[in-house]
């Protein structure tokens, strides 16, 4: 049985890097399982990165639905980071090498809300 995986990030302008971290993400997930890809929306971006995004919030969920690793992409929550991951329920969260959260930060985010 095939496991759900979630990978988030605001993906503007998509390089290859980003097209490795969701291959190897689907591969986790398992031929039967689901890689949902969580997109930043647009104020996100600018309250975290000072500036906005190059390509609008529907433009990067529209790209990332399209990609052959992808099972599933839907907009994050502006107020909470976390919900989309309460949402999801997945088994497995990817983080890029240079993402924001951290894996420390999130580990401690979701122990405060029961869902280690």
């Amino acid at each position: 049985m095939g496991k759900k995986v979630l990978t988030a990030g605001t993906f503007d302008i998509i390089h290859a890097g980003h097209v490795r971290l969701l291959i190897e993400a689907k591969k986790l997930a398992g031929p039967d399982g689901e890689l949902v890809v969580i997109i930043a929306r647009d104020e996100n971006v600018k309250k975290y990165k000072g500036h906005p995004p190059i390509f609008t919030e529907s433009e990067r969920l529209f790209m990332m639905q399209n990609l052959k690793p992808v099972d599933r992409a839907v907009l994050g929550d502006s107020r909470d980071p976390i919900s989309a991951i309460e949402r999801e329920k997945p088994d497995i969260i990817v983080l890029g090498y240079d993402q924001w959260p951290t894996e420390e930060w999130l580990s401690k985010e979701l122990e405060k809300r029961g869902l280690k």
